[in-house]
């Protein structure tokens, strides 16, 4: 099997993650795929904070 893949535009990439639950959304931001973790609670804080300043949709 071959494929070719292509850089899309930024609105394809952004589709399956909009239709993520929000709170789910803020989380992909707190806390990138990969990055090593010490401590959780930072994390839960800052997801805290943004869920409290966020903009209601």
């Amino acid at each position: 099997m071959t494929a070719q893949a292509y850089v899309g535009p930024r609105a394809l990439a952004e589709e399956p993650f909009d239709e993520r639950d929000e709170l789910h959304r803020w989380q992909a931001i707190v806390s990138r795929q990969g990055d090593p973790i010490d401590d959780l609670e930072p994390l839960r804080d800052r997801l805290a904070h943004l869920a409290t300043v966020a903009d209601p949709q």
